[in-house]
């Protein structure tokens, strides 16, 4: 029962922060994120924390690189296996999006994720908007784990 009450808990507050920043709303501001080339390494101690069975931490661990397209369009990529996925992205000063996604590592989760971000110098910091707002547990142990360095 209690996990029913979390479940449901969590599609609601990302449904009212969907509602609150919609992307239609948010894509009007496309000017606030900065785009650009992002990095960050994951570790086994990253994925271990979580307890994630197999296949989770052969995908997870290694240098990953987040590439933000101008055009909305997201592109990640585990550079040490090779594997990659790609979605839509919205933004505004504070909120950043993630749009149904495809590819090798595609998530299986709402049509919209809710992140807060904040860039200080090139050190770009993501935080789940709620907790379990994300029910993506690749996708949230990448961009929470460590903050992303812009390379270019």
């Amino acid at each position: 029962m209690k996990r029913i009450t979390l479940f449901v808990l969590t599609v609601l507050t990302v449904a009212a922060l969907t509602l609150t920043v919609s992307p239609a709303s948010v894509k009007a501001d496309k000017g606030a994120f900065p785009t650009g080339i992002y990095t960050t390494t994951i570790t086994a101690e990253d994925v271990a924390k979580y307890g994630l069975p197999s296949p989770y931490p052969e995908i997870l661990i290694g240098n990953w690189e987040m590439v933000f397209g101008e055009d909305g369009i997201v592109t990640v990529t585990n550079l040490s296996t090779g594997q990659s996925g790609q979605g839509a992205y919205f933004s505004n000063q504070t909120v950043l999006i993630f749009g149904k996604d495809s590819g090798d590592l595609n998530c299986y989760s709402p049509a919209y994720t809710v992140y807060k971000w904040s860039l200080s110098g090139h050190t770009l910091i993501l935080t789940a908007a709620s907790d379990g707002s994300d029910r993506c547990w690749g996708r949230f142990i990448v961009n929470t784990s460590h903050p992303f360095e812009k390379v270019e």
